[in-house]
């Protein structure tokens, strides 16, 4: 479990350097990170870390990459991400919502409305602050093509969504 712990503790200090935006920083946490994930022992894992797998891993340098803007690498890791564990649906949700923050930064407006519906879907059975603060920002992040007609109809289902939970 020690090493798993490590690798929390390095992509935390990746995701504060992310929205430093440091990215020389953040790189070398995220480095840190994989170095003491890869040295992990997953057949002694405590059940208090037994989330902190691939997919879990995968997320943490999405929202890394999300925050310094970088839409390919998000791309690429929120799809490692949802390689995980159906149970965990609040998870999923976020990882969707990842997803569509990549897809939105790389201008693949089409794709993002895909991956945020799905996300919206999910959250309906889900009430945690997380759970809104997810939609709040998937909102904030369609805004600008509010003009669109999907976009228009993911941003009323997510209103529903936060002023019903």
């Amino acid at each position: 479990g020690i090493y798993a712990l490590l690798a929390e503790a390095h992509v935390v200090e990746a995701h504060a350097h992310a929205l430093l935006e440091d990215r020389p920083a953040c790189g070398a946490a995220l480095h840190e990170a994989e170095v003491a994930f890869d040295r992990r022992e997953t057949g002694e894992r405590p059940d208090w870390i037994a989330y902190f797998d691939e997919a879990y891993l995968s997320a943490k340098f999405a929202h890394c990459f999300r925050d310094l803007g970088d839409g390919a690498a998000v791309v690429r890791h929120a799809r490692r991400s949802l390689d995980m564990d159906g149970r965990y649906v609040r998870g999923r949700m976020f990882n969707l919502a990842l997803l569509a923050a990549g897809l939105l930064q790389r201008g693949e407006l089409e794709h993002a409305c895909v991956a945020a519906a799905e996300a919206l879907d999910l959250a309906v059975g889900l009430q945690s602050a997380r759970t809104r603060s997810y939609v709040t920002d998937l909102r904030r992040r369609l805004a600008p093509f509010a003009g669109n007609r999907t976009v228009a109809e993911l941003d009323g289902r997510a209103g529903e969504l936060v002023s019903a939970t």
